[in-house]
């Protein structure tokens, strides 16, 4: 499984319109107040970001009897390791569609959304950096943070943002962890999360018969918590798991060698970045 979001299709986004259609109204409800500026625990006005805005397209403006405009902060892994990210301009994309769609459409009736973007970069730092900039930089207040696709930034933001009563939609954070609604209790996602697939891979071995198996994942905690899911269930469902083993990134090639697939069959649970090369 991978960390970033399957961005195959559009459709994969829209159901972000729900819950968009009634987060102003929630939100006007609570009254945020952001922390004072003078707090010791309040992080000085950032200036290393620059925050590129996307205004609602023509025709969709603060028209009149606009009620206001409800401002998304969208973060996305643009570019990862000084490269360009194209999952990531699809997915910005995605979002100014789906925008569109609720302005053009007048679903949240006069209030018109608007949509500003920064690169996360795939690093938490920089994502908390781009957070920190849009609230201390806009005069508007922000509603709602779009993102990530990166569970470590993700969760990094999910930590912060209950402190200004900012709702955070990730479409593609799969971390475990994050479903613990009372440490998150301002997150949403649109997507499963990687312990969600754990009753189907059992299911798949109860097909085949195998009664031992071996769980190969990446050292990283977000694969590590889907894997103890896996292996707290597969002993509930009487499958032995063999062993747990862990990889670095550069390590694949020779933790794969030093698997022993002889008397027992091996269940590979692929939980890394990228797919490994086919072992011989």
């Amino acid at each position: 499984m991978r960390t970033v979001s399957r961005t195959g299709s559009v459709l994969f986004r829209l159901p972000l319109l729900l819950l968009i259609a009634w987060l102003p109204r929630e939100l006007e409800s609570r009254a945020p107040r952001p922390p004072p500026r003078g707090n010791s625990t309040c992080p000085p006005p950032l200036s290393t970001c620059a925050t590129r805005s996307f205004s609602p397209p023509s025709g969709s403006s603060c028209r009149p009897g606009c009620l206001g405009i409800v401002t998304i902060l969208g973060l996305f892994e643009l570019s990862e390791g000084g490269r360009l990210r194209q999952d990531g301009l699809s997915e910005v994309e995605a979002a100014k569609l789906a925008v569109h769609h609720v302005n053009s459409r007048r679903i949240l009736g006069n209030v018109v959304l608007n949509l500003i973007v920064n690169d996360t970069k795939g690093d938490p730092g920089v994502g908390l950096d781009s957070f920190f900039h849009a609230i201390y930089t806009r005069r508007e207040r922000l509603a709602i943070l779009l993102g990530t696709a990166n569970s470590e930034v993700t969760e990094t933001l999910a930590r912060v943002v209950p402190y200004w009563n900012i709702l955070q939609v990730s479409f593609g954070a799969t971390s475990p962890s994050l479903s613990d609604q009372s440490e998150f209790p301002f997150f949403y996602r649109t997507i499963a999360p990687d312990s969600s697939h754990n009753p189907a891979r059992i299911a798949f071995l109860k097909r085949f018969a195998w009664e031992t198996v071996s769980a190969f994942s990446q050292n990283e905690d977000l694969y590590s918590l889907a894997v103890n899911d896996l292996v707290t269930e597969l002993e509930t469902a009487n499958i032995t798991c063999k062993a747990t083993i862990t990889f670095a990134e550069t390590e694949i090639t020779e933790q794969l060698k030093a698997l022993k697939v002889g008397e027992n069959l091996l269940y590979a649970s692929l939980l890394m970045k990228r797919e490994i090369p086919w072992y011989k």
